[in-house]
């Protein structure tokens, strides 16, 4: 197997495939902290690709905010998803190569990352120490 390019390490990538006439959306990831490892997750095959680039959109952002776990959860979801004419109206695969991750990528120097304050989502939430 082919070491790994520093380059690599840390980038998001989220792609389309087609295999069969059918269509996947793929998440694909090499991490370095805390040990080198790929961290790979595909949706459902679906029918058209715009359905597998909106599949791909959930993928990156899920990644994003919860990780590997939030992107195998949100796989699994997909499978009943069905999206509409609308929804995969505004399809952009453009819209998969721009998820960034917080932090460093590629070689760039291991930076620690600002660490925001984690709150969850909706009005009216305090942290009892502030």
């Amino acid at each position: 197997s082919q070491p790994i390019s520093d380059t690599e390490f840390n980038v998001l990538r989220v792609t389309v495939e087609e295999l069969d006439k059918k269509f996947l959306a793929k998440l694909h990831i090499t991490l370095r902290v805390p040990f080198a490892r790929e961290v790979n997750v595909s949706g459902p095959y679906r029918d058209s690709r715009s359905e597998a680039i909106k599949d791909g959109c959930e993928l990156g952002k899920r990644y994003i905010v919860e990780g590997e776990a939030g992107a195998k959860s949100i796989a699994f979801k997909l499978k009943r998803k069905r999206w509409t004419m609308q929804e995969r109206a505004d399809a952009d695969e453009k819209q998969l190569s721009e998820f960034v991750l917080p932090g460093f990528q590629g070689n760039q120097a291991l930076l620690q990352p600002l660490q925001q304050r984690l709150q969850p989502i909706g009005e009216g939430w305090v942290r009892h120490s502030d």
